[in-house]
């Protein structure tokens, strides 16, 4: 919260030396909607935690007001405060949701695959905290029998799993070619946010250019071809 006062203040001031700068109340009510959509969604995160009845529809929803709200935002207060057209403006929109959404489920793949020396994380460090993932609800939709209520069971232990129990995640999420499925979809909307990208107009040639690479960069994976 004070971090957040202390944005704000800053936001305020820096308008207020740049006056012929557009459209700064809007901006700033643009930012406080994002800031009250990401505490909302981090409640759902935390509410989800170990409920394995989570669809991916809700989850997609879940980290829209997260990750993909606060990219969203970003890019259309930078396009607002230099007086972009409407039409600039919602195209923004439109990609910042999909790479929002795509770097969400990338960082979803990369907690439960990459070294945690890179990533200077605990690796399956969102399986070892019971958080409701892409994969995990992908492989509790589509694993059968045994499996599938063997994942639900340790997902509803309520607490952090044992190093054992996470590799047992590890294995039922391959058996379900989750974490390959987690993989095509952030390829999904990246390619959504690529198409979106080429309908600025050609005097953003710069800022396109930016933002497909940004595009490419969330949608590869270490050992993946070109």
């Amino acid at each position: 919260v004070l971090l957040s006062s202390e944005a704000f203040a800053l936001l305020a001031d820096s308008l207020s030396r740049r006056p012929r700068l557009s459209n700064g109340m809007e901006v700033v009510v643009l930012l406080q909607r994002a800031h009250s959509a990401i505490y909302s969604g981090q409640f759902d995160d935390l509410r989800y935690e170990g409920r394995t009845t989570v669809s991916e529809a809700e989850y997609l929803a879940m980290i829209s007001k997260t990750t993909a709200e606060f990219l969203q935002a970003s890019l259309v207060s930078g396009a607002m405060l230099r007086g972009a057209s409407e039409r600039v403006i919602g195209v923004l929109n439109d990609i910042g949701m999909n790479l929002g959404l795509a770097y969400q489920l990338r960082d979803d793949v990369i907690d439960l695959i990459a070294d945690p020396e890179c990533t200077g994380k605990p690796a399956a460090g969102d399986v070892r905290e019971r958080k409701m993932r892409l994969p995990v609800i992908h492989a509790l939709s589509h694993l059968d029998g045994k499996m599938r209520n063997r994942l639900a069971a340790i997902f509803r232990l309520g607490r952090s799993l044992t190093k054992g129990e996470v590799q047992e995640v590890l294995q039922l999420l391959n058996v379900a070619g989750s974490i390959e499925y987690a993989i095509r979809r952030t390829g999904e909307f990246c390619r959504n946010a690529e198409g979106a990208i080429r309908q600025l107009p050609s005097g953003e040639k710069a800022l396109a250019a930016r933002l497909l690479a940004v595009a490419g960069l969330i949608s590869k994976f270490e050992g993946e071809n070109d």
